[in-house]
């Protein structure tokens, strides 16, 4: 069988951490979920006829080709210029993503097959200025990791020249239990290796437009250095319990037309629970993208 860049990438993580039986530290859900996938993949994928259009985390398709392959869009000529961008600070060294961070990682082959998942990142921040009018555009990433995310969170911003300032918030650490629920707690420990200083080191060219905010959830909603009102929000923490209590921070400060995008929905069931169950009463509209991340639209009338 036949894996891409991010299918090996996770098998041998897995590997490596499934040999080492002293370590507590399991293969977070997230990885456990896609190799599930990879699992049942079909053998008859081998003969199909059809020229692959995008092969990547989990996804597989033959028509039509992504949205941003010749594009004339200005939005997704920017989308591309940026995602080159980013190519060229990783292969330079200026960017590190310590999440991938194995010997023999193809870093390129993995933005490509994330390059669907960038898109609607990039696309969400475009929504929601288009929609929203907003020249102040305060944005908040909840789980920022390496800052790969909202580093194309941030490039739309600058593309569609409005004011912005993005409010980052993360530990910066591993996972501790007393912030997961029993579903989740198979991650204890995970993130361990984030570092602060190098997430600001790669976010530098936009130092002058975030803040960030280090500490666990929902503390660090007390201690940190909070926006008034904002137009998107990402929530990125593998945790439900962590993201429920993001959205019950944060719902009330998001404007009309405002932008909710979820990381883990359609990965973590627990996740996709409570967000359904927080939205259920909520005005808006919602979209589940195969990618596995949601987005809400919300409406304040």
């Amino acid at each position: 069988m036949k894996y891409n860049a991010l299918e090996k990438f996770f098998l041998k993580k897995y590997q490596i951490k499934k040999s080492n039986n002293s370590n507590k530290n399991f293969l977070s859900k997230k990885f456990k979920l896609l190799k599930s996938f990879i699992k049942k993949k079909s053998p008859f994928l081998k003969k199909q006829k059809y020229m692959i259009s995008f092969s990547g985390w989990g996804m597989e398709t033959t028509f039509p080709s992504p949205p941003w392959i010749n594009s004339i869009d200005v939005n997704d000529v920017n989308f591309n210029s940026c995602h080159e961008d980013l190519k060229s600070l990783i292969s330079n060294k200026e960017f590190i993503l310590s999440q991938f961070n194995l010997p023999g990682t193809n870093y390129e082959k993995i933005l490509e097959e994330l390059k669907w998942r960038s898109y609607i990142i990039y696309n969400s921040i475009i929504c929601s200025i288009n929609l929203s009018k907003n020249n102040d555009f305060k944005i908040v990433e909840c789980g920022v990791c390496d800052g790969l995310t909202i580093f194309y969170a941030l490039s739309a911003c600058k593309s569609k020249n409005v004011s912005f300032k993005g409010y980052l918030y993360d530990s910066f650490g591993s996972m501790k239990e007393e912030h997961l629920d029993e579903k989740d707690k198979i991650q204890v420990g995970d993130y361990d290796y984030l570092n602060i200083e190098q997430t600001k080191k790669n976010l530098q060219m936009y130092e002058n437009e975030i803040i960030f905010n280090k500490g666990y959830i929902p503390k660090i909603f007390i201690d940190g250095n909070n926006p008034a009102d904002i137009s998107w929000l990402h929530i990125d923490l593998n945790s439900s319990k962590t993201t429920l209590q993001s959205m019950e921070f944060f719902f009330q400060k998001i404007i009309d037309s405002g932008v909710m995008i979820f990381d883990d929905y359609g990965m973590f069931p627990s996740t996709k629970a409570i967000v359904d169950k927080f939205l259920a009463d909520k005005k808006g509209h919602f979209i589940n993208f195969p990618t596995g991340q949601g987005m809400f639209i919300k409406k304040n009338s």
